[in-house]
């Protein structure tokens, strides 16, 4: 058994401020939501803290497709290079570039 829940290691102010900066529109949220998301999000963090030599863990929404009212894939695509680029950026201590 593990605690009742889990937070996100990841650097979420800084990604936010990275999004920001390039006009991607996102949100924070306190919640991995519901069923199949946070079971994914808890199994992740509760082996990231099994297992000492996983320095970050963390879970990222993605919107709904395009015809769903989401947005479209190459701002997607976009906000996902930021943002794995930004949490690289941050574990050598460079300030985000992308």
């Amino acid at each position: 058994g593990g605690p009742p829940a889990y937070y996100s290691d990841l650097p979420l102010d800084s990604i936010s401020e990275c999004l920001l900066k390039h006009q991607v529109p996102h949100r924070i949220s306190g919640s991995a939501g519901d069923y199949l998301c946070n079971e994914i999000f808890y199994r992740l963090m509760f082996a990231r803290h099994q297992q000492k030599h996983i320095d970050r863990a963390g879970f990222i929404h993605v919107p709904p497709r395009p015809v769903d009212g989401g947005m479209p894939l190459a701002q997607l695509a976009e906000a996902i290079t930021l943002i794995l680029s930004h949490v690289v950026s941050r574990l050598n201590d460079i300030p985000c570039s992308a």
